[in-house]
Protein backbone atom coordinates (compact mmCIF):
# COMPACT_ATOMS: atom_id res chain seq x y z
CA UNK A 1 0.00 0.00 0.00
CA UNK A 2 1.09 3.56 -0.66
CA UNK A 3 0.90 5.68 2.47
CA UNK A 4 -1.16 8.47 0.97
CA UNK A 5 -2.20 9.85 4.36
CA UNK A 6 1.47 10.23 5.30
CA UNK A 7 1.85 12.64 2.41
CA UNK A 8 0.79 16.24 2.42
CA UNK A 9 1.02 19.01 -0.10
CA UNK A 10 2.53 22.43 0.34
CA UNK A 11 2.72 23.28 -3.33
CA UNK A 12 0.34 23.06 -6.26
CA UNK A 13 1.63 21.85 -9.62
CA UNK A 14 0.04 23.92 -12.36
CA UNK A 15 -1.50 22.18 -15.35
CA UNK A 16 -2.68 22.95 -18.87
CA UNK A 17 -4.75 20.61 -21.01
CA UNK A 18 -5.67 20.80 -24.69
CA UNK A 19 -8.00 18.88 -26.97
CA UNK A 20 -6.39 18.75 -30.42
CA UNK A 21 -8.50 17.94 -33.49
CA UNK A 22 -7.04 17.30 -36.94
CA UNK A 23 -9.22 17.10 -40.06
CA UNK A 24 -8.09 15.97 -43.52
CA UNK A 25 -9.40 14.99 -46.95
CA UNK A 26 -9.17 11.25 -46.29
CA UNK A 27 -10.50 8.70 -48.73
CA UNK A 28 -10.07 5.03 -49.66
CA UNK A 29 -6.75 3.66 -48.41
CA UNK A 30 -5.97 2.13 -51.83
CA UNK A 31 -7.58 4.29 -54.49
CA UNK A 32 -6.95 7.58 -52.65
CA UNK A 33 -3.53 6.64 -51.32
CA UNK A 34 -1.47 9.77 -50.74
CA UNK A 35 -4.36 11.92 -49.59
CA UNK A 36 -3.80 13.66 -46.24
CA UNK A 37 -4.68 11.57 -43.19
CA UNK A 38 -5.76 13.15 -39.92
CA UNK A 39 -4.46 10.12 -37.99
CA UNK A 40 -1.04 10.22 -39.67
CA UNK A 41 -0.71 13.94 -39.01
CA UNK A 42 -1.89 13.92 -35.42
CA UNK A 43 0.14 10.82 -34.55
CA UNK A 44 3.28 12.53 -35.85
CA UNK A 45 2.44 15.68 -33.88
CA UNK A 46 1.89 13.68 -30.68
CA UNK A 47 5.23 11.94 -31.13
CA UNK A 48 6.95 15.31 -31.54
CA UNK A 49 5.10 16.71 -28.53
CA UNK A 50 6.42 13.84 -26.40
CA UNK A 51 9.98 14.81 -27.36
CA UNK A 52 9.76 18.34 -25.95
CA UNK A 53 12.65 18.63 -23.48
CA UNK A 54 11.42 19.31 -19.94
CA UNK A 55 13.45 20.01 -16.80
CA UNK A 56 13.64 17.53 -13.93
CA UNK A 57 13.91 20.47 -11.56
CA UNK A 58 11.56 22.25 -11.43
CA UNK A 59 9.62 19.07 -12.17
CA UNK A 60 7.74 19.40 -15.45
CA UNK A 61 5.83 16.66 -17.26
CA UNK A 62 3.76 16.09 -20.38
CA UNK A 63 1.40 13.35 -21.55
CA UNK A 64 -0.87 12.27 -24.40
CA UNK A 65 -3.79 10.96 -22.37
CA UNK A 66 -6.27 10.12 -25.14
CA UNK A 67 -6.07 9.49 -28.90
CA UNK A 68 -8.72 8.36 -31.34
CA UNK A 69 -9.60 8.75 -34.99
CA UNK A 70 -10.52 7.08 -38.24
CA UNK A 71 -13.45 4.81 -39.05
CA UNK A 72 -11.97 1.66 -40.61
CA UNK A 73 -8.72 -0.06 -41.48
CA UNK A 74 -9.19 0.68 -45.20
CA UNK A 75 -10.14 4.35 -44.85
CA UNK A 76 -7.73 7.29 -44.75
CA UNK A 77 -8.82 9.10 -41.62
CA UNK A 78 -10.72 12.35 -42.04
CA UNK A 79 -10.61 13.20 -38.34
CA UNK A 80 -8.44 12.44 -35.31
CA UNK A 81 -8.57 13.79 -31.75
CA UNK A 82 -6.00 13.79 -28.96
CA UNK A 83 -6.18 15.17 -25.44
CA UNK A 84 -2.84 16.24 -23.99
CA UNK A 85 -1.75 17.48 -20.59
CA UNK A 86 1.25 19.30 -19.16
CA UNK A 87 2.18 19.94 -15.52
CA UNK A 88 4.91 21.82 -13.73
CA UNK A 89 5.74 23.15 -10.29
CA UNK A 90 6.95 26.25 -12.15
CA UNK A 91 4.40 28.43 -13.92
CA UNK A 92 7.20 29.76 -16.16
CA UNK A 93 8.18 26.25 -17.31
CA UNK A 94 4.53 25.31 -17.79
CA UNK A 95 4.01 28.26 -20.12
CA UNK A 96 7.14 27.30 -22.09
CA UNK A 97 5.94 23.74 -22.64
CA UNK A 98 2.42 24.88 -23.55
CA UNK A 99 3.77 27.32 -26.12
CA UNK A 100 6.04 24.65 -27.64
CA UNK A 101 3.10 22.22 -27.77
CA UNK A 102 0.82 24.65 -29.60
CA UNK A 103 3.59 25.40 -32.11
CA UNK A 104 4.17 21.68 -32.76
CA UNK A 105 0.51 20.88 -33.37
CA UNK A 106 0.08 23.89 -35.66
CA UNK A 107 3.17 23.33 -37.81
CA UNK A 108 2.66 19.56 -38.04
CA UNK A 109 -0.94 20.06 -39.21
CA UNK A 110 0.31 22.29 -42.02
CA UNK A 111 3.05 19.82 -42.93
CA UNK A 112 0.56 16.94 -43.23
CA UNK A 113 -2.10 18.94 -45.06
CA UNK A 114 -4.55 18.94 -42.17
CA UNK A 115 -6.82 21.55 -40.68
CA UNK A 116 -6.49 21.77 -36.93
CA UNK A 117 -8.26 23.05 -33.86
CA UNK A 118 -6.66 23.51 -30.43
CA UNK A 119 -9.17 23.81 -27.59
CA UNK A 120 -8.01 24.50 -24.06
CA UNK A 121 -9.90 22.14 -21.75
CA UNK A 122 -7.97 22.74 -18.54
CA UNK A 123 -5.93 25.52 -16.96
CA UNK A 124 -4.99 25.16 -13.30
CA UNK A 125 -2.47 27.67 -11.92
CA UNK A 126 0.26 26.55 -9.56
CA UNK A 127 1.89 28.03 -6.50
CA UNK A 128 3.71 27.18 -3.31
CA UNK A 129 4.29 28.07 0.32
CA UNK A 130 7.60 28.48 2.11
CA UNK A 131 8.58 25.43 4.18
CA UNK A 132 9.23 27.75 7.16
CA UNK A 133 5.66 29.09 7.18
CA UNK A 134 3.80 28.51 10.51
CA UNK A 135 1.09 26.55 8.69
CA UNK A 136 3.70 24.15 7.30
CA UNK A 137 5.44 23.76 10.64
CA UNK A 138 2.11 23.08 12.38
CA UNK A 139 1.11 20.45 9.81
CA UNK A 140 4.51 18.76 10.30
CA UNK A 141 4.11 18.81 14.07
CA UNK A 142 0.62 17.28 13.92
CA UNK A 143 1.71 14.46 11.62
CA UNK A 144 4.81 13.77 13.70
CA UNK A 145 2.71 13.63 16.89
CA UNK A 146 0.56 10.98 15.20
CA UNK A 147 3.64 8.91 14.39
CA UNK A 148 3.53 9.80 10.72
CA UNK A 149 6.66 10.95 8.92
CA UNK A 150 5.79 14.11 6.93
CA UNK A 151 6.44 13.76 3.22
CA UNK A 152 6.24 17.22 1.69
CA UNK A 153 5.46 17.24 -2.00
CA UNK A 154 3.81 19.09 -4.87
CA UNK A 155 0.70 17.85 -6.65
CA UNK A 156 -2.43 19.21 -8.30
CA UNK A 157 -5.31 19.64 -5.81
CA UNK A 158 -7.81 22.15 -4.45
CA UNK A 159 -4.94 24.09 -2.82
CA UNK A 160 -3.74 25.21 -6.26
CA UNK A 161 -6.12 28.16 -6.37
CA UNK A 162 -5.35 29.71 -2.96
CA UNK A 163 -1.62 29.09 -3.40
CA UNK A 164 -1.68 30.73 -6.85
CA UNK A 165 -3.25 33.79 -5.17
CA UNK A 166 -0.60 33.90 -2.44
CA UNK A 167 -2.94 32.48 0.23
CA UNK A 168 -1.21 29.92 2.51
CA UNK A 169 -2.80 26.47 2.21
CA UNK A 170 -1.96 22.79 2.62
CA UNK A 171 -3.67 19.58 1.52
CA UNK A 172 -3.33 16.36 3.52
CA UNK A 173 -4.29 12.92 2.22
CA UNK A 174 -6.70 10.70 4.14
CA UNK A 175 -6.16 7.07 3.15
CA UNK A 176 -3.94 4.22 2.02
CA UNK A 177 -4.27 2.99 -1.52
CA UNK A 178 -2.51 1.73 -4.60
CA UNK A 179 -2.65 1.91 -8.38
CA UNK A 180 -3.44 5.62 -8.50
CA UNK A 181 -5.05 6.68 -11.82
CA UNK A 182 -5.16 3.11 -13.16
CA UNK A 183 -8.02 0.67 -13.71
CA UNK A 184 -6.63 -1.27 -10.74
CA UNK A 185 -6.81 1.68 -8.33
CA UNK A 186 -8.02 0.69 -4.87
CA UNK A 187 -8.59 2.15 -1.40
CA UNK A 188 -7.79 0.44 1.91
CA UNK A 189 -10.98 1.46 3.76
CA UNK A 190 -9.73 0.92 7.38
CA UNK A 191 -6.98 3.48 6.73
CA UNK A 192 -9.61 6.21 6.52
CA UNK A 193 -9.91 6.42 10.32
CA UNK A 194 -6.30 7.41 11.12
CA UNK A 195 -6.19 9.32 7.85
CA UNK A 196 -9.08 11.57 8.81
CA UNK A 197 -7.69 11.99 12.32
Amino acid sequence: MTAIWARWLYGGAGSKRYKITYRAEGGHSFSAFGNPSAVHGLAAACARFCQIPVPRDPKTTLNVGKFNGGVSVNVIAQEAVAVIGMRSVSQVELEKVATAARDIFQTTAQEFGCQHDIEQVGDRPGGGIDAAHPLIRTACDVLTAMGITPNKTYSSTDVNIPLSLGIPAVSIGSSLGKGVHSVGESLHVPSMVPGLQ
